[in-house]
């Protein structure tokens, strides 16, 4: 019974977290929309038949049937420019449409970099020593099997004096696969260790597997927001470098799809607030990401075309965007079996 429970709330959580980004998502559409004038004609938290909903101001507000995400439909997005109206998506100029194009993405990042923050300001920052004292240590590595514990400070590599954990760690990495003797110091008493390090995790790099000690010091707001938003700037570049890496190399990317999103999103849920919370926002972050590439039927390749009409000062024509789109919407499918595919893959290799 209790397992039946649990597994009901896990469902609820995880529905309702990937809810409340695509709903965020389209949020951002909303107020760019009615920032410039757009008529808005249905706002809609949910997908599917209405349940429930009522007018105002012209617009349509309503909760689907279905709990996950949200829509919104701008008056005239489906029409050319030049039969567009006023109060009408393509009456607007180039900029503005991209302004409310790319609006879903930028609020998806928005809410990356609030819970991003919203974790430092409540949990703190973990703070790396400079010192060489170890603070964790890897199982079935060369310094566990050795004797060595968490708070053990290292005074020598080898009889050469460390004073810092970089200087720990350039000696360690300097000696691949090779006996060294370590000077410890625990409890005031000094005595030395001997050992193999590991040199074929790395190739190359001599390793023992520890790390330093970490320590949490509370963050003020301004600096929270700061490093909330550091946070999200370094993942958007380390998955462009990846994808760019990997591209240039002409190696298949390791990416998960909808159903390791939900496998993983599961796993965060039985690990914690925090760390449910943190996945959310990964989540957040990789889909404004993926919104913003410049592929035809996402924002970043619609933004290309408004950037196109404004430089030319000429529209696509209608037929070869909807080929254009054709050949996006093809893509976006094929990447969408292909992520799936690796997904299960990777569950049933588990299994």
């Amino acid at each position: 019974m209790h397992k039946a429970i649990g597994f009901i709330i896990k469902v609820y959580q995880i529905v309702g977290a990937l809810g409340v980004v695509i709903f965020v998502h389209e949020l951002g559409h909303f107020l760019a929309a009615k920032r410039i004038g757009v008529k808005v004609e249905k706002f809609f938290l949910g997908l599917g038949p209405e349940f429930l909903g009522f007018t105002y101001g012209g617009t349509r507000y309503g909760l689907g049937v279905f709990p996950v995400g949200g829509m919104v439909k701008l008056a005239g997005e489906e029409i050319s420019r030049e039969k567009a109206a006023p109060g009408e998506f393509f009456y607007q100029p180039w900029y503005k449409r991209i302004f409310v194009t790319v609006s879903g993405a930028a609020m998806n990042l928005i809410f990356a970099v609030l819970l991003f923050s919203a974790l430092i300001y409540a949990g703190g920052v973990g703070v790396v020593s400079e010192e060489p004292v170890i603070g964790v240590l890897a199982d079935d590595m060369p310094a566990a099997s050795a004797g060595l514990v968490s708070g053990d400070r290292i005074f020598s590599v080898e009889g050469k004096d460390v004073s810092t954990w970089r200087d720990l760690a350039s000696e360690i990495h300097a000696r691949p696969d090779l006996p060294v003797r370590l000077g410890v110091e625990r409890d005031g008493k000094r005595f030395f260790k001997s050992l193999v390090t590991d040199g074929k995790r790395a190739k190359g790099v001599g390793l023992i597997g520890i790390s330093p000690s970490v320590t949490t010091q509370k963050a003020g707001l301004f600096r929270s927001v700061y490093l909330g938003a550091k946070q999200s700037v370094f993942l958007n570049y380390i998955t462009l470098a990846y994808l760019w890496d990997r591209l240039v190399n002409w190696q298949k990317p390791e990416l998960s799809g909808p159903v390791g999103i939900v496998g993983e999103l599961g796993k965060a849920a039985s690990r914690g607030t925090a760390v449910f919370i943190s996945y959310i926002a990964l989540i957040s972050n990789a889909l404004a990401l993926f919104n913003l590439l410049p592929i035809p039927m996402l924002d970043g390749g619609l933004s290309v075309f408004f950037l196109f009409e404004g430089i030319t000062k000429k529209s696509l024509n209608e037929k070869i965007m909807a080929r254009i789109n054709t050949v996006g919407l093809a893509f976006i499918i094929s990447l969408f079996l292909y992520v799936t595919y690796g997904d299960i893959a990777r569950l049933m290799h588990r299994g």
